[in-house]
């Protein structure tokens, strides 16, 4: 056997031996009930194993070839023999015809596959949720998405609004990481803080990110508001306003036409539908 392929099998069974030690290093972490460096693995292991397949393809296919080689070589010194003797050369070519093999490159892995991405955002987001929950040791977990919405709450009143956002992003990540965590079970206690926790901030995000001129972020959390809460005037104005700053007048219209069913005596939106129209 050729110092090349030789090689290719050596890389081939220490890639073997990485998968497996990582697999191994996954149960152990696993079994050590650490969840943050588990996630953590777990994403990766997703991440090397889709890559682990393609290289060995690729290696595989390496391998192939070279054995394709080796025959091409002794057909040739066949084919040289016989036109010595003066035979026909047809045979020689259809046999290098039938070695072709059918080589196509495996598809280019997307690491930004959707639901890949997906899984792995909301496993952050959980992290996230319990180094908040982590960072605050001497009190009850159950308290800390409400003292991230008044840290949030004490920021706005002082206009910091990027401090606002952080804050009651805090809370949120951190409620759910709870309820993830199972630390939120009965059905009264989450609705409870669904409508203290998750419903506030989403709609203080919803101001917040309207007064930095973040009209996307502003939809999307007004949105999360409207979703539970359809006849939220506040929301429905401020994703109307965030709609007509990026000149999508059919949403703007639509937002401010519901609130406006709802208050018909609001100034601003009375100023709003001006806005549009001007």
């Amino acid at each position: 056997m050729s110092l090349f392929l030789k090689r290719i099998i050596c890389l081939n069974q220490n890639l073997r031996g990485l998968h497996k030690g990582i697999d191994s290093l996954l149960i152990l972490t696993f079994q050590s009930n650490n969840r943050r460096i588990y996630q953590i693995i777990f994403n990766q292991l997703i991440l090397f194993d889709m890559l682990y397949q393609q290289i060995k393809f690729h290696l595989n296919y390496i391998y192939k070839r070279s054995k394709l080689v080796n025959q091409l070589i002794n057909l040739q010194v066949g084919y040289i023999k016989q036109m010595s003797q003066s035979s026909s050369s047809h045979s020689l070519e259809q046999d290098q015809e039938e070695q072709q093999d059918d080589y196509k490159m495996p598809p280019t892995i997307d690491l930004s596959n959707g639901r890949l991405k997906q899984k792995e955002e909301e496993q952050n987001k959980l992290i996230e949720g319990q180094e908040v929950v982590d960072s605050y040791e001497n009190m009850d977990r159950l308290q800390v998405p409400e003292y991230e919405k008044n840290k949030g709450k004490e920021a706005f009143q002082k206009q910091n609004y990027q401090a606002a956002v952080k804050h009651y992003s805090k809370a949120l990540l951190a409620l759910q990481f709870l309820i993830k965590d199972g630390q939120i079970k009965q059905k009264e206690q989450m609705v409870k803080f669904i409508e203290d926790i998750e419903i506030p901030c989403n709609s203080n995000l919803s101001i917040c990110n309207l007064k930095l001129k973040e009209y996307k972020q502003c939809i999307h959390f007004a949105s999360k508001v409207i979703e539970n809460d359809p006849n939220n005037i506040k929301c429905l104005y401020r994703r109307g306003m965030a709609h007509l700053y990026l000149n999508e007048f059919d949403d703007a219209r639509n937002d401010f036409k519901t609130a406006y069913a709802l208050d018909p005596n609001s100034k601003e939106l009375q100023l709003a539908f001006e806005q549009l129209q001007s």
